[in-house]
């Protein structure tokens, strides 16, 4: 019996790496792509990392999504709390991405800050919801939050610093 739910566990936890590493893969798709072109002629603030220290970024990023994820998927789904987490955070996924591909598809610095202010928002409710139901997921979800607060502030700086650039991007 505790083999078969060791084995479940181990099966929530692949899930969920292939869940957030597919989404991180997403995320690097867009800043890959908008790097030569685009991203490299932008004027960025001095504290913004070199671009490989990005790419490395966003994959520590998925996997402490990932181990969020598993920490929701571990607890009992039955649970009204756990339900309503593992919601948020299918949701806080997706507005992921849509930053991403707001910010480095589209090239809409303005537009890619107002989802940031929406990412961050959801990132509040999906730490208060997981304090909830699954503290230790919340605890994966705090370094997250500091590398939004920091992406939300360097998007900010970077609408400053490039007033050329048109608002709507290339919607």
């Amino acid at each position: 019996m505790g083999t078969a739910k060791a084995e479940h566990n181990l099966t929530k936890l692949f899930a969920a790496l292939a869940i957030c590493l597919f989404v991180g893969y997403i995320d690097l798709y867009f800043f890959t792509s908008s790097i030569p072109d685009w991203y490299s002629n932008l004027v960025v603030p001095a504290f913004v990392p070199p671009v490989t220290d990005l790419f490395y970024g966003i994959i520590v990023m998925a996997v402490l999504l990932a181990l969020s994820l598993y920490c929701i998927l571990k607890d009992n789904l039955n649970k009204h709390d756990a339900r309503m987490s593992s919601i948020l955070f299918t949701f806080g996924l997706a507005l992921n991405v849509l930053w991403f591909y707001t910010f480095f598809y589209f090239r809409s610095i303005f537009m890619a800050l107002m989802v940031m202010i929406m990412v961050l928002t959801m990132l509040a409710c999906m730490i208060y919801q997981t304090l909830r139901s699954t503290v230790i997921s919340s605890v994966f979800l705090v370094p997250y939050l500091i590398i939004m607060l920091l992406a939300a502030y360097a998007n900010l700086q970077i609408v400053l610093l490039n007033p050329n650039l048109p608002i709507w991007g290339n919607f």
